[in-house]
């Protein structure tokens, strides 16, 4: 759950950035919070990934499908980083 609501707050982040292209500094400093967030999702999915692989009560396979949701749901979160990285460099250029 929250691994969940980090992917979240990270693709809320994005949209603010997204809203505020049109002034640089303002996109800087969302972009600044979406790679954050984008970082606590990564460990909170490990730290997830590791309790899963821990727990002797769960049988493998749901291990591994419980593996591969994460791995889903931090594909959002990289996601939401590569757009923030691109129109950090597109709100550079258009400063130019």
């Amino acid at each position: 759950l929250e691994c969940k609501l980090e992917v979240y707050t990270c693709v809320t982040d994005l949209t603010l950035a997204i809203r505020s292209f049109f002034d640089g500094r303002a996109v800087r400093e969302v972009t600044a919070d979406v790679f954050k967030d984008e970082h606590t999702v990564d460990l909170a999915a490990e730290a997830l990934k590791e309790h899963v692989f821990s727990d002797l009560a769960l049988e493998l396979a749901q291990k591994l499908q419980l593996k591969d949701f994460l791995s889903d749901i931090e594909k959002i979160s990289d996601i939401a980083e590569e757009v923030a990285d691109r129109l950090m460099i597109m709100s550079v250029k258009h400063s130019v």
